[in-house]
C-alpha cells in the first residue's frame, strides 16, 4: 500500500508541476528574470526552509519531489544551507574558487580550469533545485555564473586546425579538474534548458559539438580530447563527457549524433567492467577500481543497459560494500554516482536506493558544517571544499530530477530519442 500511495503522489505530483506553467511567457530573459524576483535571505541562521519566505510554485514542487524521492526534511534543509553557503561564498567575478580549500584545508586559489568547474557545479545546484524559469531563489547569483560562463567563446578550451577541424583540448593529463571543459558545457547546457535563450542556445550546441568531436574510437575521451592511437582513454574524463551529453539531450536541442555517441560510450564502459562488479579506469589496465562502480553502472542504467549482468553486479556492490565505508573514505566522485545509479535503478521504489538513500543520506547530512559547507574527506586528487559541497548538494538536488534515457534493452542502434 505504501508503495502504490508513494506512486499516486509521484503522479499527482508532476501533474500539477504541469499544470498553471501554461499561462506563463514561453520565454524570459536574464534581465527580466532579475527584475522580476528577489534573492533569498543569506542571513547566517537561515539554515531551514521554514525560514524561507518567497520560494516560487515550482521551487515548492520540486521540495515535495524530492521528499517523494526518500530525501527527508533534514535533507531539505540541508540543501538550503548548503546553497545559502556558495551563494555567500561566489567571488565578485560570478565565478567560485578564489576562495577554496585544499586537501589539507589550506587556502587555496583556483586557476582558470578549477573556477570553470567549480562555477559549473554550482550553477548547476542552484538551477536544478528549481528548474523553472521564474524561480524567485538566487536570481543575482544564477545570472552572475551566467555572465561568468559565458564572457569567452564556447569552444574555449578546443584547439582547431586550419581547415578548422577540432583537433584536441588545451587541457593536459594530470592537470587539476581535467574534466572543466566537460562540466562547463554541462552547466550551459542546463542554463539553456531553463532559459531558452538563443545565445545560450549556441554555446550550448558548440560546447557540446567539442565533446562529440573529441570522442576516441574506442568510444570514451582522453583528458586532452586526442584521437590517436597512443591516447590515454580514460573512464573518469568518459563519465563527464557522457553526462555533458546527458544535459544535451535534456535541453531538448535535436542532434541525431547524440544516440550514436552514447552507444559507443556505453560499449566503452561494459568494456572496462570487471568480473567483481567494478571497472578500470583504463582500458589498458588490469587493476579495477572500486570507487568507479558507481559511475560505470549510471550510464548503463541510463543508457539501454539497465537489466544487464553489468549493472546488477555493479548495484550490488554499491549496495552490500560501499556502503560500509566511512563517509570521510568517499570521494566526492564516488558518492555522487553511487547515489545516481542507486536512485536510476528503478528510481524510489528499487530495492538499491532504498538502501544506498536510506544508509547514506543521514551520514551526508550530519557530516555538513555549521557553516552549510561539507568538509574535506581523505586526501583525495584534487578533492577541495567547494568540489565536495557541489557534489554532496548533487547527491541530495539530482536524484529525483533524472529519468531513463531510452526504452529498457539492450540492442544497439535503436534509433530512440535520448530526449525523456
Amino acid at each position: 500500500m505504501l508503495l502504490i500511495l508513494r506512486i499516486l503522489i509521484v503522479g499527482f505530483t508532476l501533474a500539477i508541476s504541469s499544470c498553471g506553467s501554461d499561462s506563463l511567457p514561453e520565454k524570459v530573459s536574464l534581465a527580466e528574470f532579475i527584475e522580476s524576483n528577489q534573492s533569498l535571505s543569506l542571513k547566517a541562521d537561515d539554515k531551514s526552509l521554514d525560514k524561507q519566505k518567497c520560494w516560487c510554485i515550482s521551487g515548492m514542487r520540486q521540495i515535495l519531489l524530492l521528499k517523494v524521492a526518500g530525501i527527508k526534511k533534514q535533507g531539505v534543509d540541508a540543501i538550503i544551507h548548503g546553497l545559502n553557503w556558495l551563494a555567500k561564498n561566489q567571488d565578485e567575478d560570478g565565478g567560485w574558487g578564489k576562495r577554496d580549500l585544499d586537501g589539507s584545508g589550506k587556502s587555496f586559489v583556483g586557476n582558470e580550469q578549477h573556477r570553470d568547474a567549480m562555477t559549473s557545479l554550482a550553477l548547476l545546484n542552484f538551477l536544478q533545485f528549481c528548474p523553472h524559469r521564474f524561480c524567485t531563489a538566487y536570481p543575482k547569483t544564477i545570472q552572475r555564473a551566467i555572465e561568468y560562463l559565458t564572457k569567452p567563446k564556447a569552444e574555449k578550451y578546443a584547439k582547431f586546425n586550419q581547415e578548422g577541424r577540432f583537433t584536441e583540448l588545451t587541457i593536459q593529463e594530470g592537470t587539476e579538474f581535467m574534466h572543466a571543459h566537460c562540466l562547463r558545457a554541462s552547466a550551459l547546457c542546463f542554463a539553456y534548458t531553463v532559459f531558452k535563450e538563443k545565445p545560450l542556445r549556441e554555446y550550448a550546441v558548440k560546447a557540446t559539438q567539442v565533446t562529440l568531436d573529441g570522442q576516441h574510437e574506442s568510444g570514451g575521451w582522453s583528458t586532452d580530447f586526442k584521437k590517436t592511437k597512443d591516447a590515454k582513454v580514460d573512464l573518469v574524463v568518459s563519465t563527464w563527457a557522457l553526462q555533458n551529453l546527458t544535459y544535451f539531450a535534456l535541453s531538448g536541442i535535436n542532434d541525431p549524433q547524440i544516440d550514436d555517441s552514447f552507444d559507443d560510450g556505453v560499449d566503452y564502459i561494459k568494456s572496462l567492467h570487471t568480473s567483481d562488479g567494478s571497472f578500470k579506469r583504463f582500458l589498458s589496465g588490469n587493476e579495477s577500481q572500486d570507487n568507479l562502480t558507481g559511475a560505470g553502472i549510471y550510464f548503463l542504467q541510463v543508457w539501454k543497459n539497465s537489466k544487464s549482468s553489468e549493472s546488477k553486479s555493479g548495484l550490488e556492490k554499491i549496495a552490500h560494500e560501499r556502503l560500509r565505508l566511512n563517509l570521510r573514505n568517499l570521494h566526492s566522485f564516488e558518492m555522487f554516482f553511487n547515489t545516481l545509479s542507486a536512485y536510476c535503478s528503478t528510481n524510489f521504489t528499487s530495492k538499491y536506493w532504498r538502501e544506498w538513500n536510506e544508509g547514506y543520506q543521514f551520514v551526508l547530512i550530519d557530516s555538513q558544517s555549521n557553516n552549510g559547507a561539507w568538509p574535506l574527506g581523505s586526501t583525495h586528487d584534487h578533492e577541495t571544499q567547494l568540489y565536495r559541497t557541489n557534489l554532496s548538494l548533487h547527491s541530495l538536488i539530482v536524484p529525483p530530477l533524472w529519468l531513463r534515457l531510452s526504452p529498457k534493452g539492450n540492442s544497439k542502434k535503436s534509433n530512440s530519442s535520448v530526449t525523456p
